[in-house]
């Protein structure tokens, strides 16, 4: 006997027995099949009005694709306010970010911590437990390497890497 039988605990009512095929409700099984009677499908028919309303229109979203072309190093807070100035549009940074992402788009994240000049610091236990000792051995093999790279639109031409923050003298040297 080929086919699917209901679970032997459920009761033999047609309710609990789609119930325990489709994990649905009677009302939402029911919705289903009158859809499906009478378009041939389950979806919805939104008439060309599925989703959200976008924020920016496509001339927006041009506008910021130049201005990223112009100065690809925005952060999106420059963008928000050059969106705002040029074209009165009020859009929020994640509204941007998600527009962008859509066309595309993606995002360097700048870890702040490696901007600054001073050394990263920890808290140091005290006691001699065999788990501290071990992590202070950790800890005098790590080194933190600092990467400088020049970039182009075509890619990365050239890198310096080095285990000294980086000063002005060091970055004039580099730019030289």
């Amino acid at each position: 006997m080929c086919g699917l039988s209901a679970p032997a605990h459920a009761s033999h009512n047609s309710h609990s027995t789609r119930h325990s095929f489709t994990h649905r409700s009677n009302s939402t099984v029911s919705r289903l099949k009158a859809r499906v009677l009478a378009t041939g499908t389950v979806a919805k028919d939104c008439k060309g009005n599925c989703g959200c309303l976008r924020k920016l229109n496509a001339l927006d979203l041009a506008y910021l694709e130049s201005c990223i072309e112009q100065t690809p190093d925005l952060f999106l807070k420059e963008l928000q306010e050059q969106l705002f100035e040029a074209r009165g549009v009020e859009a929020s940074q994640r509204c941007i970010h998600t527009s962008l992402k859509r066309c595309g788009f993606t995002r360097k994240e700048i870890n702040w911590s490696l901007l600054t000049n001073e050394p990263i610091t920890g808290i140091q236990q005290s006691g001699n437990t065999p788990g501290h000792q071990l992590e202070q051995e950790l800890d005098d093999m790590i080194t933190l390497y600092l990467m400088l790279p020049a970039l182009s639109l075509d890619g990365i031409l050239h890198l310096d890497v080095q285990d000294q923050p980086y000063t002005g003298a060091s970055f004039n040297t580099f730019i030289d």
